[in-house]
């Protein structure tokens, strides 16, 4: 039988700012923006850039979501993600061109699997917007306010070992590599699979960590007030 001193602390016990949040999970008050990206809500007229995002080969080889990929599952999507919000596990946002708002892909931030003070970053990127590193800036935008505001000790992205361009966006984004999670992944398939395992703490995201240029892009981060308040009857969604 282990020692007392072996056994996880009690959630009660937990500093306020180690425990996992409870819904409904709050949202920035403002687009998060670095000047070239934003992160914004996801909308009903995302539905057939959802499509073409999710319907990808690419995506479909890495991701579980439905193949073929139609507007019937992007709706279903969109129309689940509130009630995981409300319910405390997950929090989802549109990936925008910061110039012209056209739908880049999709970020989410993660909770339910994950322990207290920390959370869980998943991405995907649309294919004609692939190469411009808007994976790596949407992650360090939304680690950087999670970090802030939901008091983590740290954030993770799981990747499969062989997601070579996700694996860049990770390390692009300052993510430390920690090794392999085996059977950290499932598949579509029902089956599971290793999880090359990335994190990013506060130090991570620090001038000194990310370098100069890492370091420039970052302090560009800005908040910028929403055009109009968003439509909370109209449903938002996240992805993993």
């Amino acid at each position: 039988m282990p020692d007392a001193q072996d056994l996880p602390p009690d959630p009660e016990d937990l500093p306020s700012t180690l425990k996992r949040p409870t819904g409904p999970l709050r949202r920035p008050a403002a687009v998060l923006t670095d000047e070239v990206v934003m992160l914004d809500d996801l909308r009903d007229t995302d539905v057939d850039a959802i499509v073409t995002c999710c319907d990808d080969p690419e995506v479909a080889r890495w991701l579980p979501l439905p193949s073929p990929y139609t507007a019937t599952d992007a709706r279903a999507f969109l129309a689940s993600i509130q009630g995981l919000s409300e319910a405390g596990d997950s929090l989802a946002f549109a990936i925008r061109d910061a110039i012209d708002g056209a739908y880049l892909g999709t970020i989410g931030l993660h909770f339910a699997r994950c322990r207290a003070g920390e959370a869980e970053i998943g991405y995907l990127v649309s294919p004609a917007a692939r190469g411009r590193g808007v994976a790596r800036r949407a992650v360090r935008l939304l680690a950087d306010w999670a970090l802030r505001n939901y008091g983590c000790r740290r954030v993770e992205l799981l990747v499969q070992p062989g997601n070579v361009a996700s694996r860049r966006a990770a390390e692009g984004a300052a993510a430390a590599f920690e090794g392999t999670r085996r059977n950290g992944l499932a598949l579509r398939s029902g089956t599971v699979t290793d999880a090359a395992v990335y994190a990013l703490t506060s130090e991570d995201l620090s001038s000194r960590s990310l370098g100069f240029r890492h370091a420039a892009e970052h302090h560009c981060i800005r908040v910028r007030p929403r055009a109009q308040p968003p439509d909370r009857s109209r449903p938002m969604g996240a992805c993993r």
